[in-house]
Protein backbone atom coordinates (compact mmCIF):
# COMPACT_ATOMS: atom_id res chain seq x y z
CA UNK A 1 0.00 0.00 0.00
CA UNK A 2 1.33 3.46 -0.87
CA UNK A 3 2.30 5.71 2.05
CA UNK A 4 0.29 8.91 1.45
CA UNK A 5 1.13 10.83 4.64
CA UNK A 6 4.96 10.46 4.41
CA UNK A 7 5.48 9.37 8.02
CA UNK A 8 8.43 7.02 8.08
CA UNK A 9 8.92 7.54 4.29
CA UNK A 10 12.42 7.39 2.92
CA UNK A 11 14.39 10.61 2.97
CA UNK A 12 14.41 10.77 -0.84
CA UNK A 13 10.73 11.68 -1.28
CA UNK A 14 9.78 12.73 2.25
CA UNK A 15 8.04 16.07 1.75
CA UNK A 16 7.31 16.97 5.37
CA UNK A 17 10.94 16.63 6.52
CA UNK A 18 10.30 14.43 9.59
CA UNK A 19 13.47 12.39 9.92
CA UNK A 20 14.75 13.69 6.58
CA UNK A 21 18.45 13.63 5.94
CA UNK A 22 20.66 16.68 6.31
CA UNK A 23 20.87 17.18 2.54
CA UNK A 24 17.41 18.68 2.03
CA UNK A 25 16.08 19.10 5.57
CA UNK A 26 14.72 22.65 5.62
CA UNK A 27 13.48 22.78 9.20
CA UNK A 28 16.64 21.34 10.80
CA UNK A 29 14.87 18.57 12.77
CA UNK A 30 17.22 15.65 12.95
CA UNK A 31 19.94 17.43 10.99
CA UNK A 32 23.47 16.48 11.63
CA UNK A 33 25.34 18.66 14.16
CA UNK A 34 27.42 20.32 11.46
CA UNK A 35 24.32 22.15 10.20
CA UNK A 36 22.20 22.16 13.39
CA UNK A 37 21.64 25.57 15.00
CA UNK A 38 21.04 23.89 18.34
CA UNK A 39 24.76 23.77 19.03
CA UNK A 40 26.57 21.57 21.51
CA UNK A 41 25.36 20.01 24.72
CA UNK A 42 27.35 21.11 27.76
CA UNK A 43 28.65 17.94 29.38
CA UNK A 44 31.38 19.56 31.45
CA UNK A 45 29.13 21.16 34.08
CA UNK A 46 30.51 24.63 33.42
CA UNK A 47 27.37 26.11 31.97
CA UNK A 48 26.49 28.29 34.98
CA UNK A 49 27.65 29.58 38.35
CA UNK A 50 25.42 28.94 41.39
CA UNK A 51 24.05 32.13 42.92
CA UNK A 52 25.20 33.18 46.40
CA UNK A 53 23.03 31.94 49.25
CA UNK A 54 23.08 32.83 52.93
CA UNK A 55 21.20 30.37 55.12
CA UNK A 56 22.69 30.44 58.64
CA UNK A 57 23.62 32.86 61.41
CA UNK A 58 25.02 32.36 64.92
CA UNK A 59 22.71 32.88 67.90
CA UNK A 60 24.07 34.32 71.17
CA UNK A 61 22.16 34.01 74.46
CA UNK A 62 23.48 37.20 76.08
CA UNK A 63 24.66 35.18 79.10
CA UNK A 64 27.88 33.31 78.34
CA UNK A 65 27.84 32.52 74.61
CA UNK A 66 30.83 33.88 72.73
CA UNK A 67 33.23 33.16 69.90
CA UNK A 68 36.97 33.72 70.09
CA UNK A 69 39.85 34.02 67.63
CA UNK A 70 43.54 34.77 67.84
CA UNK A 71 43.58 38.48 68.61
CA UNK A 72 43.78 40.81 65.63
CA UNK A 73 45.40 44.22 66.08
CA UNK A 74 45.39 46.99 63.51
CA UNK A 75 47.14 50.34 63.87
CA UNK A 76 46.13 51.97 60.60
CA UNK A 77 43.18 52.17 58.24
CA UNK A 78 40.55 49.46 58.66
CA UNK A 79 36.94 48.59 57.93
CA UNK A 80 34.89 46.17 60.02
CA UNK A 81 31.34 45.13 59.12
CA UNK A 82 28.82 42.67 60.51
CA UNK A 83 25.10 41.93 60.46
CA UNK A 84 23.21 41.69 63.74
CA UNK A 85 19.73 41.11 65.09
CA UNK A 86 19.52 42.47 68.63
CA UNK A 87 16.85 40.75 70.74
CA UNK A 88 18.03 41.94 74.14
CA UNK A 89 17.33 45.12 76.10
CA UNK A 90 19.28 48.37 76.02
CA UNK A 91 20.93 49.43 79.27
CA UNK A 92 21.84 53.08 79.69
CA UNK A 93 24.32 52.30 82.46
CA UNK A 94 26.39 49.76 80.56
CA UNK A 95 26.48 48.26 77.09
CA UNK A 96 25.45 45.12 75.29
CA UNK A 97 28.86 44.11 73.98
CA UNK A 98 28.70 42.98 70.37
CA UNK A 99 32.43 42.48 69.86
CA UNK A 100 35.65 43.13 71.71
CA UNK A 101 38.54 41.25 73.30
CA UNK A 102 37.71 38.10 75.19
CA UNK A 103 40.64 38.43 77.61
CA UNK A 104 40.55 42.19 78.31
CA UNK A 105 38.42 45.26 77.68
CA UNK A 106 40.91 47.30 75.65
CA UNK A 107 38.60 47.46 72.63
CA UNK A 108 34.91 46.85 72.12
CA UNK A 109 31.69 48.02 70.52
CA UNK A 110 28.68 48.13 72.82
CA UNK A 111 25.15 49.44 72.47
CA UNK A 112 23.71 51.53 75.33
CA UNK A 113 20.51 52.79 73.69
CA UNK A 114 19.02 52.80 70.22
CA UNK A 115 20.96 55.98 69.52
CA UNK A 116 24.12 55.58 71.61
CA UNK A 117 27.08 53.31 70.88
CA UNK A 118 30.18 53.04 73.06
CA UNK A 119 33.32 52.39 71.05
CA UNK A 120 36.62 51.63 72.74
CA UNK A 121 39.86 51.49 70.76
CA UNK A 122 42.98 50.35 72.59
CA UNK A 123 41.86 51.85 75.89
CA UNK A 124 40.33 55.08 74.56
CA UNK A 125 36.55 55.20 75.06
CA UNK A 126 34.26 57.18 72.76
CA UNK A 127 30.52 57.79 72.85
CA UNK A 128 28.84 57.92 69.45
CA UNK A 129 25.41 59.58 69.49
CA UNK A 130 22.99 59.36 66.57
CA UNK A 131 20.74 62.42 66.38
CA UNK A 132 19.29 62.03 62.90
CA UNK A 133 16.91 59.15 63.56
CA UNK A 134 19.00 56.31 62.09
CA UNK A 135 18.53 54.30 65.28
CA UNK A 136 19.49 50.74 66.16
CA UNK A 137 16.46 48.47 65.76
CA UNK A 138 15.45 45.64 68.06
CA UNK A 139 14.27 42.24 66.83
CA UNK A 140 15.14 43.26 63.27
CA UNK A 141 18.22 42.58 61.18
CA UNK A 142 20.62 45.48 60.69
CA UNK A 143 24.24 46.03 59.72
CA UNK A 144 27.13 48.00 61.19
CA UNK A 145 30.24 49.04 59.29
CA UNK A 146 33.06 50.80 61.15
CA UNK A 147 35.70 52.60 59.08
CA UNK A 148 38.91 54.44 59.96
CA UNK A 149 40.55 56.37 57.15
CA UNK A 150 44.12 57.57 56.64
CA UNK A 151 43.36 60.80 58.57
CA UNK A 152 42.39 58.76 61.68
CA UNK A 153 38.75 59.74 61.28
CA UNK A 154 36.53 56.92 62.53
CA UNK A 155 32.96 56.71 61.22
CA UNK A 156 30.26 54.21 62.14
CA UNK A 157 27.57 53.33 59.59
CA UNK A 158 24.22 51.65 60.26
CA UNK A 159 22.48 50.09 57.27
CA UNK A 160 24.68 51.98 54.83
CA UNK A 161 24.07 55.43 56.37
CA UNK A 162 26.14 57.34 58.92
CA UNK A 163 25.41 56.68 62.59
CA UNK A 164 26.50 59.68 64.65
CA UNK A 165 29.43 61.94 63.84
CA UNK A 166 32.95 60.82 63.04
CA UNK A 167 35.45 60.68 65.88
CA UNK A 168 39.20 61.27 65.72
CA UNK A 169 41.32 58.39 66.96
CA UNK A 170 44.67 56.95 66.05
CA UNK A 171 44.26 54.15 68.59
CA UNK A 172 44.62 50.57 67.43
CA UNK A 173 41.71 48.27 66.79
CA UNK A 174 41.98 45.00 68.69
CA UNK A 175 39.44 42.26 68.23
CA UNK A 176 39.16 38.67 69.37
CA UNK A 177 35.56 37.94 70.32
CA UNK A 178 31.90 38.24 69.39
CA UNK A 179 29.13 38.16 71.98
CA UNK A 180 31.04 38.97 75.14
CA UNK A 181 34.22 40.52 76.57
CA UNK A 182 36.07 38.87 79.46
CA UNK A 183 33.34 37.81 81.90
CA UNK A 184 31.23 40.93 81.58
CA UNK A 185 27.61 40.33 82.49
CA UNK A 186 26.23 42.35 79.58
CA UNK A 187 26.81 40.12 76.61
CA UNK A 188 25.08 40.43 73.26
CA UNK A 189 21.70 38.71 72.92
CA UNK A 190 20.68 37.99 69.36
CA UNK A 191 22.18 36.89 66.05
CA UNK A 192 25.40 37.73 64.23
CA UNK A 193 25.90 37.09 60.52
CA UNK A 194 28.50 37.77 57.82
CA UNK A 195 31.28 39.58 59.70
CA UNK A 196 34.24 40.89 57.72
CA UNK A 197 37.47 42.79 58.35
CA UNK A 198 39.49 44.86 55.88
CA UNK A 199 42.87 46.51 56.43
CA UNK A 200 41.70 49.23 54.05
CA UNK A 201 39.34 52.20 53.91
CA UNK A 202 36.06 50.91 52.44
CA UNK A 203 34.08 54.15 52.81
CA UNK A 204 33.28 54.15 49.09
CA UNK A 205 31.95 50.57 49.37
CA UNK A 206 29.75 50.94 52.46
CA UNK A 207 26.54 50.92 50.40
CA UNK A 208 27.78 47.98 48.33
CA UNK A 209 28.61 45.97 51.47
CA UNK A 210 25.15 46.72 52.88
CA UNK A 211 23.66 45.63 49.54
CA UNK A 212 20.18 47.05 50.20
CA UNK A 213 19.72 44.82 53.22
CA UNK A 214 21.05 41.46 52.04
CA UNK A 215 24.41 39.83 52.81
CA UNK A 216 26.35 39.24 49.60
CA UNK A 217 29.44 37.39 48.42
CA UNK A 218 32.13 39.66 49.85
CA UNK A 219 34.87 37.59 48.25
CA UNK A 220 33.63 38.80 44.87
CA UNK A 221 34.21 42.49 45.68
CA UNK A 222 37.00 44.29 43.87
CA UNK A 223 38.37 44.99 47.35
CA UNK A 224 37.72 41.72 49.16
CA UNK A 225 38.06 41.60 52.95
CA UNK A 226 41.09 40.20 54.73
CA UNK A 227 38.85 37.98 56.85
CA UNK A 228 35.25 36.91 56.35
CA UNK A 229 33.28 34.88 58.87
CA UNK A 230 29.90 33.80 57.45
CA UNK A 231 28.81 32.75 60.96
CA UNK A 232 27.35 29.40 59.99
CA UNK A 233 27.37 28.72 56.27
CA UNK A 234 30.27 26.41 55.41
CA UNK A 235 31.08 25.78 59.09
CA UNK A 236 30.68 22.86 61.47
CA UNK A 237 30.33 23.22 65.25
CA UNK A 238 32.47 24.19 67.15
CA UNK A 239 34.44 26.17 64.56
CA UNK A 240 33.30 29.13 62.46
CA UNK A 241 35.47 29.19 59.38
CA UNK A 242 37.26 32.22 58.01
CA UNK A 243 36.14 32.03 54.39
CA UNK A 244 39.00 34.16 53.08
CA UNK A 245 41.79 34.33 55.66
CA UNK A 246 43.14 31.91 58.24
CA UNK A 247 41.50 33.02 61.52
CA UNK A 248 38.73 30.55 62.41
CA UNK A 249 36.52 31.32 65.39
CA UNK A 250 35.99 28.92 68.28
CA UNK A 251 32.49 28.72 69.76
CA UNK A 252 32.47 28.67 73.58
CA UNK A 253 29.57 27.69 75.86
CA UNK A 254 27.59 26.92 72.72
CA UNK A 255 26.37 23.93 70.71
CA UNK A 256 25.46 23.07 67.13
CA UNK A 257 21.99 24.47 67.81
CA UNK A 258 23.52 27.96 67.91
CA UNK A 259 23.66 27.77 64.12
CA UNK A 260 20.16 28.91 63.17
CA UNK A 261 18.30 29.66 59.94
CA UNK A 262 17.32 33.19 61.01
CA UNK A 263 19.12 35.42 58.46
CA UNK A 264 18.64 38.85 56.85
CA UNK A 265 16.06 38.67 54.06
Amino acid sequence: MANTINWGQAAVDNTIDYGQGATDNTISWGKSQTLSPSGETNITGSGGTPSFTNTLSTLFDGVDDKTTITQVSRNGVFSFSFWFKFTGSFNTNTESFVWGCHNNNSSYLGMSTASIVRLKLNGALFTIVESGGNNIPQNTWAQFTLVRNASNSVQLYLNGATFGSAIASGNSLTFSSFGRIINNSFGFKGNIDSAALWFSDETSNVATIYNSGLPSDLSALASAPRNWWRMGDGSTFSTINDNIGSLPMTMLNMSATNFVTDVPT
